[in-house]
């Protein structure tokens, strides 16, 4: 594991967006404007707070929109580099094809998400337990998401399991917390991701990387996380930025 923190990052951007149709037909949602930047732009100055200069971004509906806008990030500070997919990925395959650019622990994050997250706290629970992945969570109610993460009180993560599952149970009086989509992940990850396949970092490494036992962390947090899933959400966020 690196002891420097995350030098570079990645976006995942890929997405259709299907819930804010007709508006992401002609637009792609991470160029959504929220006051008077995009949702993309909200996490690039998220990195820069934290020192991060590189970021891969992850393309595919309406990618070349994306592309044109920040184009190299010399203008926003950062070297910006592109991997297009040809197919929708999905978390995993989508990491998987941007292999090449991460040889040290990073970040990744979804670009049409807004959070002030603390990205030196996730850091620091990432390296004291030497973890394979950290993901920051939400304890936010949201009845749309089935999925949730568990926590042990030193941070572990002991499951990650759908609500009321059949096949797992869920740790006795913990309360499932939601994933915010951003995580710091080591190198090693990449072994559980097989090339070329449409996947999701969870199923195809998350839970396997769990049941072999290694360690995942997560970091519980408390200031605002909105996804913009919605026109409402959308509404919502525009009333406070």
């Amino acid at each position: 594991m690196n002891s420097h923190f995350p030098q570079k990052a990645m976006l995942l951007a890929a997405g259709l967006g299907e819930r804010l149709r007709p508006l992401t037909l002609t637009t792609p949602k991470p160029l959504i404007e929220v006051g008077e930047k995009s949702l993309i732009e909200y996490n690039l100055d998220l990195l820069k707070k934290f020192g991060i200069g590189e970021v891969v971004i992850n393309l595919f509906h309406l990618g070349e929109q994306i592309e044109a806008q920040l184009g190299n990030g010399l203008k926003f500070d950062f070297k910006i580099s592109y991997s297009k997919e040809k197919i929708l990925m999905g978390t995993g395959g989508g990491l998987k094809q941007a292999e090449q650019y991460f040889d040290s622990t990073f970040v990744m994050l979804n670009a049409d998400v807004l959070i002030d997250a603390d990205l030196k706290a996730l850091f620091e629970l990432h390296q004291r337990h030497n973890a394979l992945a950290t993901l920051l969570v939400s304890g936010v109610e949201r009845e749309d998401v089935k999925r949730k993460v568990y926590l042990d009180d030193d941070g572990k993560i002991v499951a990650i399991s759908e609500l009321d599952p059949s096949h797992s149970p869920l740790p006795q009086g913990e309360r499932g917390r939601i994933f915010t989509g951003l995580q710091i992940l080591e190198p090693e990850i990449f072994s559980y991701l097989p090339a070329n396949h449409v996947c999701s970092i969870i199923d195809e490494a998350y839970l396997p990387a769990l049941a072999q036992g290694k360690t995942l962390a997560g970091l519980t947090h408390p200031g605002y996380f909105h996804d913009v899933g919605s026109f409402d959400r959308l509404e919502e966020v525009r009333r406070i930025f």
